[in-house]
């Protein structure tokens, strides 16, 4: 996994916005960040893992989205950016 800090600079918030300044080991360790490197494959395993981590960690609740534009149409920008205002 590679963290750095959000460059905030204008334009498509699906490109990297990699600002060079990495986020340190110590940092996420100190804001409690987790993380787990589940390869995503044709088999499904992916989600046998994260349900697995997830039983672990007791989380309940999970969610699955897929946007597209052919699914969302003229809706498509406005929700992808919600996802990054939020």
């Amino acid at each position: 996994m590679r963290a750095y800090y959000f460059d905030n600079a204008a334009g498509d918030q699906r490109l990297p916005h990699d600002s060079g300044n990495p986020v340190s080991d110590e940092t996420m360790r100190a804001i409690k960040a987790l993380h787990w490197s589940i390869p995503i494959d044709d088999t499904g395993r992916w989600e046998q893992q994260i349900n697995a981590v997830a039983n672990e960690r007791g989380y309940k609740n999970s969610d699955i989205v897929e946007i597209t534009k052919e699914g969302l149409g003229d809706l498509y920008e406005s929700k992808l950016k919600g996802f990054y205002q939020e």
